[in-house]
């Protein structure tokens, strides 16, 4: 699982008439700088992407570097999984969906992380997962700790939430890092979780098949949501109406809040009782044994092991 990638939208769809539209702007013309060469910039990106994103550093990682719009395009694959870096030709910058990053300023990020936290222990705790809705790996975050969830059944307090910026009081004022088709997919699954949250997983599952095509705009998600929803037995017709009520945009309201409240902008984020938890980076049983460590008195479920989420 990724870790800090994705703060900076790794592995996620990125469309490169966008990027070289930003490096234009901040930079100038990155082709007059010094040019490193296609195969150091592919070098460059394996070790940064291995260095600072990912747990596993014996991970199998390739990469190809091509030069498009004045940049190094450096496709990485890991996982089955490909996603297209942009790096300046004198090496100095990765450019990502949200941003430019000085390779330099990870090496600092990289010394000031916060000191983890012991969790406190409560008789019900309360788990929060910070999430993008059309981000891949906040997806893959959601799909391992909902049968947790299930797991623990009312002994915790469980709660999904999303990543935005709400600055008003239309969907016009909501800003999430995926655009306005992100804001609409936080309402509709935050309407889907009230109103038939039994049936989000499957829905969810359907959502990450295409969440690829989605962010890069070679699908509509108007047109994708609706088709999932129904295959997936949900009402699209009362999703729709929630998704544009003012309790809707209260709920995002609640969860920028709190998401503020925890400086959290990285999607997938776990907060247990108050403290942010790594957690949610290592997989199922170590998730379940964060939760069972923040009970005052350990219930059944913590006392009964077994790797519910563990897929074949």
């Amino acid at each position: 699982m990724v870790k800090k990638a994705v703060r900076y939208g790794l592995f996620l769809c990125v469309c490169a008439v966008t990027i070289s539209a930003l490096v234009s702007s901040a930079f100038g013309d990155p082709s007059r700088n010094k040019d490193i060469g296609s195969s150091q910039a592919a070098k460059l990106v394996q070790d940064t992407v291995k260095k600072y994103f990912i747990q596993d550093k014996n991970a199998s990682i390739t990469t190809q570097a091509s030069e498009e719009s004045g940049l190094y395009k450096v496709d990485v694959g890991m996982a089955n999984i490909t996603q297209a870096f942009y790096l300046t030709k004198d090496g100095s910058r990765i450019i990502f969906p949200d941003g430019i990053v000085s390779i330099a300023k990870l090496e600092e990020s990289a010394k000031k992380e916060t000191v983890k936290q012991d969790i406190p222990k409560t008789a019900k705790p309360f788990v929060e997962l910070y999430v993008m809705s059309l981000c891949p790996y906040g997806i893959q975050a959601e799909k391992k700790i909902l049968p947790l969830m299930d797991h623990f059944c009312d002994s915790v307090d469980f709660k999904i939430r999303y990543i935005v910026d709400v600055k008003g009081q239309t969907i016009n004022d909501i800003q999430s890092l995926h655009g306005i088709d992100e804001v609409k997919e936080n309402l509709r699954e935050a309407a889907i979780l009230r109103l038939q949250a039994d049936k989000f997983p499957v829905y969810l599952e359907k959502i990450n098949k295409g969440v690829c095509l989605i962010s890069c705009g070679a699908a509509k998600l108007d047109d994708y949501w609706k088709e999932a929803a129904k295959e997936s037995g949900i009402d699209v017709k009362k999703v729709e109406s929630f998704e544009n009520s003012p309790q809707a945009l209260e709920l995002l309201k609640n969860d920028s809040a709190s998401a503020k409240k925890y400086n959290v902008s990285a999607s997938p984020t776990l907060i247990i009782n108050g403290v942010r938890s790594d957690a949610i980076y290592a997989g199922s049983d170590v998730m379940r044994q964060a939760i069972c460590l923040a009970f005052t008195e350990s219930p059944a479920a913590c006392k009964e092991y077994s790797d519910i989420t563990k897929t074949p």
